[in-house]
């Protein structure tokens, strides 16, 4: 046996890959998502659905037209009539009308014509169809809009891409 190294070519290195090829091809297979951190992607992935898939509400209290509230304060209140309810996990099937409010929880439909959240703290029941704020509210406050985080279509990991854990959050949201 030679004390020296003997190289091959560089044609021979190539020749020896080319038969071996399938040793250095990875296979595609589908596993969990309990697997797949580290592991990576064989083809880009798309977006098949927005997220969060509808409007919601981030905060406890009543969808209203943001202009409704404009001017409210601790000195000069506003008033809304309370015409609803969105119920957790149930569509919402009402319409906010200029001058009405409806009741919804955190996570909640928003529902047709309501752009932002009325904080519960900051509104006090006159009546049962009624109710008073001390605060005025922007468009979209604390609300998350559909597609906001994820639009479908979008795409979300490409070809090649190495999988990692707010990777798997984002998949297991869709």
């Amino acid at each position: 046996m030679s004390e020296f190294l003997e190289l091959n070519p560089t044609a021979k290195f190539w020749e020896i890959i080319s038969e071996n090829k399938e040793l250095f091809t990875p296979g595609r297979e589908r596993i969990s998502y309990k697997q797949a951190r580290k592991r990576i992607l064989s083809e880009d992935i798309t977006a098949p659905v927005n997220l969060p898939p509808f409007s919601r509400a981030t905060v406890d209290g009543f969808a209203v037209r943001a202009a409704d509230t404009a001017g409210a304060s601790e000195t000069q209140q506003g008033y809304l009539r309370v015409t609803g309810e969105v119920l957790m996990g149930e569509p919402a099937d009402l319409v906010v009308n200029p001058g009405e409010a409806v009741k919804i929880p955190t996570g909640g439909m928003l529902p047709d014509g309501a752009d932002a959240v009325l904080m519960v703290e900051y509104t006090e029941n006159i009546s049962e169809d009624m109710i008073e704020t001390t605060r005025a509210v922007a468009s979209g406050e604390n609300v998350v809009k559909k597609g906001e985080d994820i639009k479908a279509g979008s795409l979300l990991l490409k070809k090649g891409h190495a999988v990692r854990t707010q990777d798997i959050g984002a998949l297991t949201g869709l």
